[in-house]
Formats: C-alpha cells, sequence, structure tokens
C-alpha cells in the first residue's frame, strides 16, 4: 500500500470515527417518546419542544398500532422508547417492563387523585410505582338540560332505573308534533370494548363483581342476580336509544347527542370540547351539563377510570433522564390540562374548577375520586370479550337471560383455571 493510499485510508477512518462519535453523542442526548396519535397525547406533544434538559423525539402513533410495538419492544427487552404512553389496561401486561419510579417527589404523589396512583402500582392499589397518571380519563354522565326543561325534568336522577324510566318517557313523545323524534338516551353498543365500557358502570353501581379481587383477581365473582338486573336497564337504555345503537361507537354516539337526537348518555371528558362547541354552534347556548354516573337506591354510582399513564421501560438507556422528564410534566400540568386532557393533580382540577363555564372539572375530580378500575389482570382482554359477548348476545336476543349469565360466568371461571 502506497503512504497516500495509507493517509487516505487514515484520513478516511478518523472521519468515519468522528462521524460515528458524533452520532452517538447526540443519540445520547435523545428521550424518544412514544404517544398515542389522539386527543390524550396532546399534552405531551405539546410540552414537549419545551424541555430544555434533552431533545425530546415524539413517536405519534395510533392506538391499537401503539399498544402493539409496546408489547413487541418491551417484550424483547428493546430500547426501542424512553418513555411511553399507556392506556391503563393495558399495564398489568406491561408493568413487569417498567422500571419502578424512585425519585418522585411526594408533594408530586400526594397532589394526585389516589384512584389514578393505583393504577401505576403492581401490585394494585400499593405495591411498586412504575407509572405516573396523566391524563384522568373517568366516566361522566351527559345530559341535555336545554331538552330535557321540555319534559319537565330539572335533574337527573341519581339512580340507573330513574334514569331508564325518564329515558322511556322521553322517547314515548316528541317535543312538538312537528319536531323531530327525541331519544331519552344513546348507548355505545358497538361489540367489543364500546359496549363494555358503556355496560359495566351499571353493573358495578348495582353492586356487581366480575373477579373475587380487581387488584389481584385468581376467580370469578359474578353475581347472576345483579348481572340480570342490569342487563335489563341495560336493554331499557337500548330501547330508549336511536335506531342503530346498537352498533354505536363514540362518535356516533356524540353526534346523536350533540344533534339533539338523544337526552343522555356515559362519555368520556375528550368529548366535551366536540360537545360544547357543537350545540353552541346549534343553539347558540350551553345546553349540556355532566353528572356522576348513577348509582341505585342507598348506593352511589361509580365512575370506570380509564387513565392514560407515562411510564420508563427497563429497556431504555435514559432511565434516570426519562424519569425526570416524566416528573417535570405532570408538574406542568395545570398548563396543558383541558376538557380533552383532564388532569389528575388535586390542586390542578379545583383551580380549574373554579373558572366560570368550566365547573364540569369539579365532576371529573368527584369521578376519578369513586371510580372502578378494570381489572388489573393481564387477561383483562379475554375478559372484557366475555363481556362483550354476554350483552351484545342479551341484547340481540341471541342469549336469554339465564344463558347470559352461565357465558359469562363460565368465561370468566376459564379464564382463571
Amino acid at each position: 500500500m502506497s503512504i497516500k493510499s495509507f493517509l487516505s485510508g487514515g484520513v478516511l477512518f478518523s472521519f468515519l470515527l468522528i462521524f460515528a462519535t458524533c452520532k452517538d453523542t447526540e443519540e445520547n442526548n435523545i428521550l424518544k417518546v412514544a404517544i398515542n396519535a389522539g386527543p390524550e397525547g396532546e399534552a405531551l406533544k405539546t410540552l414537549a419542544p419545551q424541555y430544555d434538559k434533552m431533545r425530546i423525539q415524539v413517536i405519534e402513533l395510533p392506538y391499537a398500532t401503539l399498544r402493539e410495538q409496546l408489547i413487541t419492544a418491551l417484550g424483547e427487552n428493546r430500547p426501542t422508547f424512553d418513555v411511553v404512553m399507556i392506556d391503563d389496561p393495558w399495564f398489568p401486561q406491561l408493568a413487569p417492563q417498567l422500571t419502578t419510579l424512585v425519585n418522585i417527589p411526594d408533594s408530586l404523589i400526594n397532589d394526585l387523585v389516589p384512584a389514578t396512583v393505583r393504577l401505576c402500582r403492581i401490585p394494585y392499589g400499593n405495591g411498586d410505582l412504575r407509572a405516573l397518571p396523566l391524563v384522568g380519563n373517568t366516566q361522566l354522565l351527559f345530559y341535555r338540560n336545554d331538552i330535557l326543561l321540555k319534559y319537565g325534568v330539572k335533574n337527573v336522577p341519581t339512580d340507573w332505573s330513574g334514569v331508564a324510566k325518564i329515558a322511556k318517557d322521553v322517547s314515548a313523545r316528541r317535543v312538538s308534533t312537528a319536531g323531530p323524534r327525541v331519544y331519552g338516551y344513546a348507548i355505545r353498543g358497538r361489540a367489543g370494548a364500546p359496549i363494555v365500557t358503556d355496560f359495566l358502570p351499571i353493573y358495578w353501581s348495582l353492586g356487581g363483581r366480575l373477579v373475587d379481587d380487581v387488584g389481584n383477581p385468581s376467580s370469578g365473582a359474578v353475581d347472576g342476580r345483579i348481572l340480570a338486573q342490569s342487563l335489563k336497564i341495560y336493554r331499557e337504555l337500548k330501547d330508549a336509544s336511536p335506531p342503530g345503537a346498537a352498533n354505536y361507537d363514540w362518535s356516533e354516539m356524540t353526534s346523536a347527542f350533540t344533534n339533539g337526537f338523544a337526552t343522555m348518555q356515559l362519555n368520556w371528558p375528550a368529548a366535551i370540547p366536540v360537545i360544547d362547541s357543537a350545540i353552541l354552534s346549534q343553539t347558540g347556548h350551553r345546553g349540556w351539563s355532566v353528572a356522576m354516573p348513577p348509582g341505585m337506591v342507598g348506593r352511589p354510582g361509580t365512575s370506570m377510570i380509564g387513565n392514560w399513564l407515562v411510564s420508563v421501560p427497563k429497556s431504555s438507556k435514559h432511565q434516570k433522564e426519562a424519569e425526570e422528564f416524566i416528573v417535570w410534566v405532570m408538574e406542568q400540568q395545570e398548563r396543558v390540562a383541558s376538557a380533552g386532557n383532564p388532569p389528575t393533580r388535586i390542586s390542578v382540577l379545583d383551580k380549574l374548577a373554579k373558572k366560570p363555564g368550566s365547573e364540569y372539572f369539579g365532576v371529573i375530580r368527584e369521578a376519578l375520586e369513586n371510580s372502578t378500575p378494570r381489572v388489573r389482570s393481564e387477561h383483562w382482554a379475554q375478559i372484557e370479550d366475555a363481556v362483550s359477548r354476554c350483552v351484545s348476545g342479551f341484547l340481540s336476543g341471541q342469549l336469554q337471560e339465564d344463558d347470559a349469565i352461565r357465558l359469562l360466568t363460565a368465561e370468566i371461571d376459564r379464564v382463571f383455571k
């Protein structure tokens, strides 16, 4: 080899070495953050460019894709992400691959609604803290007070039987002979997660359970009597809903409410901006309100909690920096809190609830405090499928009451056997 060739090769090698070193240094100063491509991810997306300790690379993924990639990357211990958004039903399955958070200020923990923190621990309730609750989703009862007043209804009932009765009465008559048909309710009846999230708050509020211990389940605990009562109420609500509601998902249900075809429904806080702007543009005034999900006589209602969590995978090469980032994000919660991104910190919820027009944040706090989580088990998807087939089969007439009860009981028992 000539001296010229040797020097050229040496220069090239040095250049490649410097390039590789610069590239490694650049990558070492980047936190890769996986978020849900939806309103729940907007908080992280908005805050990321304002973080000055490291550069944040936001990786925005659709709901199903995010879940699939988290299961794959974390399960194979790949350093694909440094911070991840997790829908709380996924947490029990992913928690073994998440790092325990050890440097979270007590002042932050004490300012969070306790029910939201319990979702972030494994075992559920008081185990290791492996996430922080970023988005305080929890179900609310939405109602069109402008329409209901025309039927003489000033306040929605606090029990499900009363809601079903009003829904039936509203559906049986019109505001006027020339007016459009108004229905008393809108179920979210599409099979799968939609009907399960719509039905379970009724079953829970009547005192029903799916498993023996929601935080550490080992067997089924379906109460046939309560399930039968809940199914009957849900069928009454379906019969008081617009035609086709058995196939409604979020958009169809919300549209029926904003267009005045339905006067009541269970929905998530993310619906508030959509509902508020649509009704204001049509009527010129705020004709809706929210309340806690009803209970039964002598028993308070419960909301289904559905928080979005932020966590650090064990496979991350920047665990310390990632933990610092999610603490910073939680400390900025007031700046990005909205109806679409309801906060989980008590101080932020209370402050927002005092603003005119934002009183619903007080109801969100109450619903969070009186919420019920979905079963904290890696087998939740199987349980959800069983509940869906039970309720959908009953509504369609394919299953009689006793058959629906036997199906759900047998399916849940099979999961734990």
